[in-house]
């Protein structure tokens, strides 16, 4: 049986539509050299920046450790029953949420805390709930279970998802 994955990014759906235009938003707020949003970034762009350099591959290491259980629990799924999109979905979720959550943290750690709130106020201006709309919750759930991630991060990721 084949699927018609255009179906799911249809140009003409309103959530797309929705999610491009807040994008469009924070990229002009962004540019505009008077606006709060540009000075922020200013402010903390040279400290991103060693953030890139110097972090991202610990998040992406920690986060590869991190999925393996869930990737495995996935396979056996699909293994069982077929493939699985609502998994995915809800993998993807919570993969993006990861690095988020990573890459502002790593922003607090080195450059202080208004540099990681602003990388958590841009995946929520841009819409980045976007992306975990779809996800089901019953299977985030159990995906986030998997994570065996201490109380507190795993609120923090719970935040993250939901957009707070």
């Amino acid at each position: 049986m084949q699927k018609d994955y255009l179906k799911k990014c249809d140009p003409e759906d309103v959530s797309w539509q929705n999610y491009l235009q807040n994008l469009k938003d924070v990229a002009e707020d962004a540019c505009a050299e008077n606006s709060e949003l540009h000075l922020r970034i200013v402010q903390n762009i040279g400290c991103f920046n060693e953030v890139a350099q110097q972090d991202i591959q610990i998040c992406h290491n920690d986060i590869d450790k991190k999925t393996e259980e869930m990737l495995k629990y996935i396979r056996e799924i699909e293994t069982e029953e077929g493939t699985n999109d609502e998994l995915w979905e809800a993998f993807q979720c919570l993969l993006a949420s990861l690095e988020i959550q990573c890459y502002a943290s790593k922003s607090s750690e080195r450059c202080g805390y208004d540099a990681g709130d602003l990388v958590l106020e841009l995946s929520r201006s841009t819409g980045f709930r976007f992306r975990c709309s779809v996800a089901s919750e019953e299977i985030l759930s159990k995906l986030l279970a998997l994570l065996e991630l201490e109380l507190e991060e795993e609120a923090s990721l719970n935040r993250i998802m939901a957009s707070e």
